[in-house]
């Protein structure tokens, strides 16, 4: 079985996937409380698409291809996805942080876990955090009726997100 001209590529971004976790790690600790969560998340993959690029411009020079940047790109691109879902599992799943809240305190009943959720933040820490951050992106505002979407870009991306539960059908609590 032959080897295409882009394996190369692809085995490439698939050696320099840890310039993405290792970026994304420093940029957390070095950004941390100036911005929003997922701007270290975007920054790191441009620094992992960008080395990809430079180490592949540099390797090959003028004889890359067109297809041979494809096949690099895509395959950085799918491992910037699959960091993504691993990273907001692990950081923002809110069924792992119930377990590792039980795991903390022994055994909770639904009133325990609502109180200890988060080393003890509590359930109403956690809405008012996700309140905020949808408020920081122009997303909501409160309003004295309560919370309302921002136009344009609230509403787009409400209409936007129910039209792909419409399609997907996440069932309860997707």
């Amino acid at each position: 079985m032959a080897v295409t001209p882009e394996a190369s590529p692809v085995a490439l971004a698939v050696v320099l996937a840890p310039v993405l976790v290792v970026g994304h790690i420093v940029l957390v600790r070095w950004m941390r409380d100036t911005t929003l969560g997922f701007v270290h998340l975007f920054l790191a993959f441009g620094l992992y698409g960008g080395t990809w690029f430079a180490v592949a411009a540099a390797w090959w020079g003028v004889s890359l291809t067109i297809s041979q940047m494809i096949a690099g790109g895509a395959t950085a691109g799918f491992a910037c996805l699959a960091y993504m879902q691993v990273f907001s599992l692990v950081c923002r799943g809110f069924s792992l942080r119930i377990l590792v809240d039980i795991h903390r305190c022994g055994a909770l009943d639904v009133p325990g876990i609502m109180r200890e959720y988060s080393d003890g933040h509590g359930i109403d820490w956690l809405v008012e955090k996700r309140i905020v951050v949808l408020e920081r992106m122009r997303l909501i505002e409160r309003r004295q009726d309560g919370l309302a979407l921002v136009k344009p870009q609230g509403v787009w991306v409400g209409r936007m997100g129910g039209c792909v539960k419409d399609v997907l059908k996440p069932g309860q609590g997707g």
